[in-house]
């Protein structure tokens, strides 16, 4: 039993994202380098392995490299989904309005999965969050209420 809760502490739970994607400096510099020299392919080979030193650019706040990191976020696809959401909260407005194409891509992309997992969310850990009255609140729910439009557009459009 121990050594569940130390196994749990110490990391997120298989198939989830922890809150906030972590990397370290040296992670996201390395990001940075990659995305200057456009090596766009071997980020996307690195997968879901890339989101958190995507996730630190686009906190880094840099205009030139906020949106290419947030496009590659969206270029990975349904496994960003839990990161670029968490960008919406940011208390910082261009950091919270970076993933918003991203997210569209993905909801146009993979429109099931998209649908799916913001029924999750909304249910689960964002319904509490999504109750709120501010100004971050509307925004994140903008953007998730168009990604759901998209995701049935999309999938009508398969029918």
């Amino acid at each position: 039993m121990q050594n569940e809760k130390k196994k749990s502490e110490s990391g997120p739970v298989q198939g989830r994202f922890p809150k906030e994607p972590y990397a370290s400096p040296a992670e996201v510099e390395k990001m940075n380098v990659l995305l200057r020299e456009r090596r766009e392919q071997e980020i996307l080979r690195m997968g879901k392995g890339a989101i958190p030193a995507l996730v630190g650019v686009v906190k880094e706040e840099s205009l030139v490299w906020m949106g290419t990191a947030a496009l590659m976020l969206g270029k990975i696809g349904v496994p960003a989904l839990p990161a670029l959401v968490e960008l919406l909260w940011s208390d910082r407005l261009m950091v919270s309005m970076s993933p918003v194409l991203a997210l569209r891509m993905i909801a146009s992309a993979h429109p099931r999965e998209t649908a799916k997992w913001i029924a999750s969310y909304v249910n689960g850990e964002g319904g509490e969050r999504l109750a709120r009255t501010d100004e971050k609140t509307k925004r994140a729910f903008d953007v998730l209420d168009k990604m759901m439009e998209i995701a049935g557009e999309r999938m009508e459009d398969a029918e």
